[in-house]
């Protein structure tokens, strides 16, 4: 007989208590990977609305602004030779 009674149900005990811990921690980093490339695919995603929405205002307010522009140099163009 073994001089230790307990060692037959202290190995599987450990050999459990190993495996759900090696679970436990390897769970949490799947979950804090699953986490970090949600948060980087969100950041990415913003960062694309955001160039595309510039593009997009751009588009919107450059022919007005092109307008005001030309409109304004010719009246002060316009206006010059009357003030001289």
């Amino acid at each position: 007989m073994s001089a230790r009674p307990l060692a037959l149900l202290w190995s599987p005990l450990r050999a459990f208590t190993v495996l759900f811990v090696s679970a436990i921690l390897l769970g949490g980093l799947a979950v804090a990977g699953v986490c970090a490339l949600l948060v980087v695919t969100l950041v990415l995603n913003a960062g694309g609305f955001a160039f595309h929405a510039l593009v997009t205002g751009t588009k919107i307010l450059a022919p007005p602004v092109l307008t005001a522009m030309i409109l304004t140099r010719g009246l002060l163009g316009f206006c010059r030779p009357l003030r001289a």
